[in-house]
């Protein structure tokens, strides 16, 4: 599947991300525990037409480091702010 993946730095930890399409809204994708961004690659056809599709592997998950502390609900989630603080994604479905 076409795209673009990337590294970036949150936290001094290397997490990537794969962004597909470049039209219309900016789509978050979350994939489970111990999933990766390769989970969506069946759905990636039907919405990379209509929308900037941005995937991350969460922290411990695929090709991203863990997280310093303990894998919460709360810690993914203040990494989920800092992660679309960091690509500039100020509205996102």
């Amino acid at each position: 599947m076409e795209g673009k993946g990337r590294f970036i730095a949150i936290n001094s930890k290397k997490v990537f991300y794969a962004e597909y399409g470049s039209k219309g809204k900016a789509m978050l994708l979350l994939h489970g525990w111990s999933g990766s961004h390769e989970n969506f690659n069946r759905w990636l056809p039907v919405f990379k037409g209509k929308y900037r599709v941005i995937i991350p592997d969460l922290p411990g998950c695929g090709m991203s480091e863990p997280l310093d502390k303990r894998h919460t609900l709360e810690a993914y989630a203040e990494f989920l702010e800092e992660f679309v603080e960091k690509l500039g994604l100020n509205k996102f479905i």
